[in-house]
């Protein structure tokens, strides 16, 4: 069949109609929809509502709470759990992978901590609040809901760019990465009202995210991507 015209070689093979895949020329519509999320959870959040101090904190918990769709979106509709890498195969070596990834941040921040470099994403909410309390909103919603998001986000890019394979590239994760770097920034001018040049310093955000896809790639599994996340997002 080698010196057949590609239709002929899809009928020989048992194709009903001779197909070629193609790269979709847009993401799909339930794609957008949860890529955007975030972005409408910005505009949600900044609502003139009475927020108790710190208010940072409840606002990024509505923006963390408009993500829950995604959820849903998984369970009942396209693509599903194992699309996103949450399955048992290879997940011992996902976990073994991100729990490195976690050591070598656990000891960047010991290191840097003595050059007073410190990172103060909580710090104000576990002043008002207490440790407990915010752990207890944070592993929910910006450890475990935000790293399934990720996933999806990763997935998408990947049914857009790389339709033909099963396996992740660096071009999807990278992607993801950037479309998550963008959303921060977008998120600090929307929702905190900053100033939009400083703000584009959000985009670096989108390498951690690299960072953490790098583990689904790997092992073609999401769970040690949650973990890198949970722990290095506190």
């Amino acid at each position: 069949m080698r010196g057949l015209p590609w239709h002929w070689n899809a009928r020989l093979a048992g194709h009903p109609w001779p197909t070629r895949e193609r790269a979709p020329r847009w993401l799909h519509a339930r794609d957008a929809f949860v890529l955007l999320l975030p972005l409408f959870g910005a505009f949600i959040a900044r609502w003139p509502v009475h927020y108790p101090p710190p208010v940072g904190f409840w606002q990024g918990l509505v923006l963390q709470c408009v993500l829950l769709p995604t959820l849903f979106i998984i369970q009942f509709a396209h693509p599903g759990w194992r699309a996103l890498g949450f399955t048992t195969r290879g997940m011992v070596q996902s976990l073994l992978l991100g729990a490195l990834y976690c050591l070598i941040y656990i000891l960047l921040l010991l290191v840097s901590s003595r050059y007073g470099l410190h990172t103060p994403h909580f710090d104000e909410a576990r002043r008002f609040l207490g440790t407990p309390l915010v752990l207890a909103l944070y592993f929910p919603f910006w450890g475990l809901l935000e790293s399934v998001w990720m996933a999806y986000a990763i997935a998408a890019f990947h049914g857009w760019l790389s339709p033909r394979g099963d396996q992740v590239r660096w071009r999807d994760v990278i992607a993801a990465g950037v479309w998550f770097g963008i959303l921060h920034a977008l998120v600090q001018v929307i929702l905190y009202r900053a100033p939009f040049l400083p703000s584009l310093s959000y985009v670096l955000v989108g390498v951690l995210m690299v960072v953490a896809g790098s583990i689904r790639k790997a092992t073609r599994n999401a769970w040690g991507m949650v973990l890198f996340w949970c722990v290095t997002n506190f």
